[in-house]
This record gives structure tokens, C-alpha cells and sequence, in this order.
């Protein structure tokens, strides 16, 4: 295939790519941990995560093991664009667009098969998790394969081509940003070491000098520079705080990891089954034809991602011509995952595993390449293969988009934070405080409103059952706000079950009484949330509740 032609179907794969994120950009609310960065932006830093220079308070971090790289994008981004669902949404997706774009010259390079890279990108690019975890980048995972995936290519590029030392320092660079963007990154580097180790030992040591090694520990602790500083002025906080080994904890993890290969794994928690009751007819457009083409091929939750990845990783004879870099591959994934797995309280979500991508997409394309060269029928049928692997996730994320239009987002994705916005901001004017009882909008609101509004979580003081002396003082000061507003997910809705009914009775306590305001629902009609008032109980029953 001529070079212009490869570049030019590329090119229409990462266009495809972005057009199917935009489809689902609006579909779903924005979830808490899509605009934890914003805390940062809009919010005060915590002493620790932070760099006092020039009379300003810089962001190292925003956890110990979540770095502020995010953080400073979008203050630029938004210092164009006003937050919104679509300012927080399209930079990712632009992000996944040009790691589908790196990767498929990384596949070209190493397995020098326009085919194979074409068929790579293909199979990332429709692959449900690596497409919905990009668009919804709550992990966040976007920067992670971006620099994952520039790393390796950029390091693929030196080790063919040496004598130009810039490749070594760019891909070390894009491999300590990452790691700085979320130090999860360290599973990853981790399997890349053993691999590399293992299967390219004899290049290692022809390529290894001082000097080049001087580059390359340049570059990464330049790129994680923020990450360092941090860990240099806290003792290695990030790692003595996060990482615990529990290996008790890897076999039960193979489910999770199966399940974002074959696409399964969000439906129920991205967006609401099919079998809930409130539900609405898909507008015209692109949601009608979602639906019916859903009718036609009925539901679809699994991809063949994972019988595949498993049957090409057994396929050694097709393969073989490029074992190397399958085993590389193969090596990255087992170690990595192992690592991931074994961690304490980790490696059992979705957005966990994803971090593993694009590699199995990797030994598939290889797999596939090696299906090729068996002549004419080799060719024919590694093209059904495609075909088959791109239409299974198609009609997989049709069936998550059909889901979200009709069925509405999960819990933590509702689109009735949209209008919860909105009526908080009505009401909110003259009360000196908005109280959020229970997780799930503090980050959300702080971004949309840009840390206007004067919110408060008071759910840390009824954390428990019988809260503390303390808790029980804080709680009486808040109760005698007059005007404060409070919020709240409605009861069969809430992330932490019985906890507004805790401070219900704590106000109880005190003489109070809960005087609701309003309720939001969600686009299917569904309550989502409520906005209520604490009222002496004299008060209370002297004035009648708003209807």
C-alpha cells in the first residue's frame, strides 16, 4: 500500500474515532472524579501538594499518587473555554484520537505491516473500554496512554535508529510525565523493564553507555520533575502510602480484567440497565437509530476482545516471524497486570485494567500480520477476523449508547446534575452556605460554578452512627445558618446509604426540622436529587413546606 494511502486511512481512523466520542460526549452527566482536578484549579491546595514560588501556590500534585499535570492543562483550557460538559470532554477525546494516530505507527514500525497497523488501530479505536474511558475520563487514563504509548514508540525509534540521542530523552520524558499524571503508571514501567530485560537483553547491553543512560534519567525525571520534588520533600509518600501487596487478592482480579477486554464491564455503572423501569423514547436522530438498530441485532454486552486476545496469544506459529515483539507484549501484560492485581485496593475497576491498553490490541495485530503472509486465504481470512472483532465492539457501544439515551446514566453519571446546577445557583444567592450530604457533586459544582459557590461537605460529621463530641458541635454551628441550603441524593439513590438520615436525626437532636425546597429529576424522569432547609421545629410548624 503506498505510504500516502496508509497515512491517509490512519488519519480517517482517528477522525472515526473522535466522531464516535462526540456522540457520546453529552450522553451521560458528569461523573465526581472527571472534575477532581478542578478542586485544584478552583479550590484551595493542600500545603503538602503544593510549590510556593513567585507568590503563587503552584500544584505538585492533587493526591499523593494523582499528579497536577491535568490540572495545568486545563487551567489553559479553561482560561479559553468556560467549564463545561464539552470543555472537560473533547480535550480527552483529542488526547485518545492521537494515541490511536502513535499507535498505529508504533505497530507499523515494529511489525512492518501496513495491515497489521491498520488493523491495530482499527480494533482500539471501537474497543468499548478504551473508547468510553477516554471519553468519560474519570480515571483519568487519557494522558496515561497518550505517554504510554509516545514513550514506547519514541524508544522503539531509538533503538533502530541510535545515533540521534533525542529519541531516547523524548520517550523517557513522555514515560516520567505519565508517571507524574498518575503514578499507576509504575505497573506499566514496571512490565516495560522485564520486558525489555527479557527479550531485547543483547540491544540493551549494545546500546548501553553512561551517557546515554545520563539522557534517559534525565528526561524522565524531567517529565516527572513535580512527582520527584513531591516525593523528595514527603519521603516517597507516594509509594510508601500506596504501595501494598496483597496476593490473595490476584485470581478473583482475572474477572475484572476479562471483562473490560470483552467490553462488559461499565453496563450497570456507566449507564442503567435495560431491565429498570423509568425509561425514555430515543429523541429523533442518532438516538432513534441507535435503538433500532439495536432492535434489529438485539442486545450485545461482550465483545470478542478477550477470546481473541487469548486465542492469539497461544497462536506462537502465526506469530513467530515477529516473536520478539509479541513476547515483549505478552511479558509487558503479565507482569503488569500481576503487579496491578497484587496491589492492595487496587486493580479490581475497570479504569484500572484499561491502563494495560493498547498492548493486547498489540498481540492481536501481530497475530494477525503473521495470518497474512499465508498467502491468499491467510489474507481473506484475517480481514473476516476484523471485520467480525470491529462490528462485535460497534454493536457493544451501540448498545451502551442506546442504554444511556433511553435508560439514562448511572448514579454517579446522572445528567440531572445539569439541573441541579442550575438550581442551586438560583437559590444560593443569599444563603451562606450549600451542604453536600454524601458524595458525588462537591468536584462537579466546584468546576462548573468555578469555586463560587459556598459549598460545604458536612458529610464528614455523621461519618458514623453516634458521631463524636466534635462532629455534634459542628453539626449544631451548621444548623444555626439560617438559610443555609442543603443536598443530597434522594434516598434510593444515595452512594453512602442511611448517612442523611444520620444527620436526619442529628437535627433532630438539636430541635430541627428538614423543610424540603425542591426535587431534581433526571431526563428519564427519575429523582436524583433533593434540595431541603433545616427549620426550628417552632418555625416549622408555623410556616407550611413549599410545594
Amino acid at each position: 500500500m503506498p505510504a500516502r494511502s496508509h497515512k491517509f486511512l490512519i488519519l480517517s481512523l482517528c477522525a472515526g474515532f473522535f466522531l464516535l466520542c462526540l456522540a457520546f460526549i453529552p450522553v451521560l452527566g458528569i461523573q465526581n472524579d472527571e472534575a477532581l482536578f478542578a478542586s485544584v484549579i478552583y479550590g484551595p491546595i493542600a500545603r503538602e501538594f503544593r510549590l510556593r514560588a513567585f507568590g503563587h501556590d503552584l500544584p505538585l500534585m492533587v493526591m499523593t499518587y494523582l499528579g497536577a499535570l491535568k490540572t495545568w492543562a486545563y487551567v489553559l483550557i479553561y482560561g479559553i473555554f468556560p467549564p463545561s460538559i464539552w470543555s472537560l470532554r473533547l480535550p480527552p477525546v483529542v488526547f485518545g484520537a492521537l494515541t490511536v494516530g502513535i499507535f498505529a505507527a508504533f505497530l507499523n514500525k515494529a511489525g512492518k505491516c501496513g495491515a497489521a497497523a491498520l488493523a491495530g488501530a482499527l480494533l482500539l479505536m471501537l474497543d468499548p473500554s478504551f473508547l468510553l474511558m477516554t471519553v468519560y475520563d474519570w480515571g483519568p487514563v487519557a494522558f496515561q496512554h497518550l505517554f504510554l504509548v509516545s514513550g514506547c514508540y519514541l524508544l522503539w525509534k531509538f533503538a533502530n535508529n541510535p545515533t540521534p540521542a533525542h529519541y531516547l530523552f523524548w520517550g523517557f520524558f513522555c514515560l516520567g510525565m505519565g508517571l507524574w499524571d498518575k503514578a499507576l503508571l509504575s505497573w506499566s514501567l514496571f512490565g516495560l523493564g522485564v520486558a525489555t530485560l527479557t527479550v531485547f537483553h543483547r540491544e540493551l547491553r549494545q546500546l548501553f553507555t553512561l551517557r546515554r543512560a545520563g539522557i534517559a534519567v534525565l528526561g524522565f525525571v524531567i517529565g516527572g520533575a513535580p512527582l520527584v520534588l513531591y516525593n523528595v520533600r514527603h519521603g516517597l509518600k507516594t509509594f510508601r502510602g500506596n504501595a501494598k501487596i496483597d496476593w490473595s487478592e490476584v485470581a478473583p482480579k482475572w474477572v475484572h480484567a476479562k471483562s473490560t477486554l470483552d467490553g462488559s464491564a461499565l453496563f450497570g455503572y456507566l449507564v442503567r440497565e435495560e431491565w429498570e423501569k423509568t425509561s425514555v423514547q430515543p429523541p429523533n436522530g442518532l438516538p432513534s437509530a441507535s435503538f433500532a438498530l439495536r432492535e434489529a441485532v438485539g442486545e450485545r454486552r461482550q465483545s470478542f476482545g478477550y477470546w481473541m486476545f487469548l486465542a492469539c496469544a497461544v497462536a506462537i506459529p502465526l506469530w513467530w516471524p515477529r516473536r520478539r515483539a509479541v513476547l515483549f507484549a505478552l511479558i509487558y501484560l503479565a507482569c503488569a497486570w500481576t503487579l496491578m492485581a497484587a496491589t492492595k485496593d487496587a486493580g479490581a475497576s475497570a479504569h484500572h485494567v484499561v491502563l494495560l491498553w493498547p498492548f493486547p490490541q498489540f498481540v492481536i495485530a501481530m497475530t494477525l500480520a503473521g495470518l497474512t503472509t499465508r498467502g491468499r486465504w491467510g489474507m481473506i481470512a484475517a480481514g473476516v477476523i476484523v471485520g467480525i472483532l470491529s462490528t462485535q465492539n460497534f454493536l457493544v457501544l451501540n448498545q451502551y449508547y442506546t442504554q444511556g439515551t433511553r435508560f439514562c446514566g448511572g448514579t454517579v453519571w446522572t445528567d440531572a446534575l445539569e439541573p441541579l446546577h442550575q438550581a442551586i445557583r438560583n437559590r444560593a444567592q443569599n444563603a451562606p452556605a450549600v451542604n453536600l450530604l454524601g458524595w458525588g457533586t462537591e468536584f462537579s459544582l466546584t468546576m462548573l460554578e468555578k469555586g463560587k459557590l459556598p459549598l460545604r461537605n458536612a458529610s464528614v460529621h455523621v461519618g458514623e452512627e453516634n458521631p463524636s463530641t466534635d462532629d455534634r458541635n459542628a453539626i449544631q454551628a451548621i444548623l444555626a445558618e439560617p438559610g443555609a441550603l442543603y443536598v443530597a441524593h434522594v434516598e434510593d439513590q444515595e452512594l453512602q446509604p442511611g448517612l442523611v438520615k444520620r444527620f436526619d436525626n442529628q437535627a433532630k437532636s438539636f430541635g430541627y426540622r428538614r423543610e424540603e425546597v425542591q426535587r431534581i429529576d433526571d431526563r428519564c424522569g427519575r429523582p436524583m436529587f433533593e434540595l431541603f432547609r433545616y427549620v426550628p421545629l417552632v418555625t416549622a410548624a408555623a410556616t407550611p413546606s413549599p410545594k
